[in-house]
């Protein structure tokens, strides 16, 4: 009898066990969620950069069907501040939830930034690192709730092999991964006792010498920390910058910047209304793409105080073009002001204007509208 009750206890406790891995239980369980991330750059030495500090919108779309697994859509988009409301979603992650494991659908594994790199030094001008791994697109095992802490686990491995200078360099990239002591964080949103991963990308050297196996020495790592959240997913990711000596192969010394991206709560100062639930009214410049001018036409219902300002991609402030109460009606305005292209001096390229409205209407508070337009020379 007491035999019996000590299996069923640990077959309770095991089941408990079993339970609390379950990866959709550290996803939102319905579409509509929004994460919002304030992604800050690091330089060489792993501080901030305050000028180079971004944001970015992850937003879960759907559940579908997605190359033969039920996969989350996660549609995404970063930018500055300023503009990020008025940009597209300009990127997609797929995530299958099966079990203990979280699969990702990969493009390029976690390589990216590295195969940019890479083929931008034309080590080997027949040779396309980011081709290769376009190639090799699939599902895969990233985040295994389940796993032993503190045991690596291979996520991709591929051999292959590049020629430079005559030389024939054969080459192994690895993405693992590594499941670290849970960990209690305090974020904006609120405290979480969070799965932790460490994912690597490592670049390797494979040493062929017989009758011995071959030996992968390490050439360059990448890490990235993350803290998953249960039914928040991603609260927070650090990743330490990177530096690559490559003055072997006669190339510079670069360094990969690191980032740390740690959620926010919702912004509150904009609201995101639908054109025919706000009382004003931004139209598209025109001449679009321009030089040296362009008009800007805008519309307002209500006596408000109205910004009309112009940034560049990065969301810097370009020129405020009009900061002040205007009464209903129609008005329009040039960019640049007076004089306004010599004194910017202003480069190819896009930008966006963006205007706020404040008045007191039923709408309330601020609210904005963000357009971009082209300027060349």
């Amino acid at each position: 009898m007491k035999k019996n009750i000590l299996l069923l206890l640990i077959i309770i406790f095991s089941s408990g066990l079993i339970y609390s891995q379950q990866a959709s239980d550290y996803f939102p369980g319905s579409s509509g969620h929004k994460w919002n991330y304030k992604l800050t750059l690091l330089d060489s030495l792993n501080q901030p950069v305050p000028s180079a500090i971004t944001f970015k919108v992850d937003s879960f779309a759907t559940t579908a069907d997605y190359f033969g697994r039920e996969a989350k859509y996660v549609v995404s988009k970063t930018g500055a501040e300023q503009i990020l409301p008025s940009l597209p979603y300009s990127d997609s992650i797929f995530l299958n939830l099966s079990g203990s494991e979280a699969f990702e659908y990969y493009r390029n594994g976690g390589f990216s930034g590295v195969l940019n790199l890479l083929d931008s030094l034309e080590l080997d001008s027949s040779f396309s690192f980011v081709n290769l791994f376009q190639s090799f697109k699939g599902w895969y095992s990233k985040y295994r709730m389940g796993s032993n802490i503190n045991t690596s686990y291979t996520i991709f491995s591929y051999d292959t092999s590049i020629t430079y200078d005559s030389i024939t360099l054969p080459l192994r990239f690895t993405f693992s991964g590594n499941r670290l002591s849970d960990e209690n964080l305090q974020t904006a949103i609120g405290e979480f006792n969070c799965k932790k991963f460490v994912m690597s990308n490592v670049i390797s050297y494979v040493v062929t010498i017989p009758p011995f196996p071959p030996v992968a020495v390490p050439i360059l790592s990448f890490n990235d920390s993350v803290w998953i959240a249960p039914s928040n997913w991603i609260v927070k990711e650090f990743a330490p910058s990177t530096v690559i000596d490559l003055s072997v192969l006669n190339f510079s010394v670069f360094t990969i910047p690191g980032y740390t991206a740690e959620i926010l709560t919702p912004p509150t100062d904009v609201s995101e209304l639908l054109p025919d639930e706000i009382d004003f009214k931004l139209e598209q410049n025109y001449p679009n793409p321009f030089n040296p001018k362009t008009k800007i036409k805008y519309t307002v219902a209500d006596h408000s105080d109205i910004k009309l300002s112009v940034y560049d991609v990065l969301g810097n402030l370009v020129q405020i073009l009009v900061n002040e109460n205007k009464s209903p009606g129609t008005y329009e305005t040039e960019f640049p002001l007076q004089n306004g292209k010599d004194e910017l001096n202003l480069t190819s390229g896009i930008y966006f204007y963006r205007l706020e409205i404040n008045s007191g209407s039923s709408a309330g508070g601020i609210n904005s509208i963000t357009k971009k337009m082209i300027f060349i020379k």
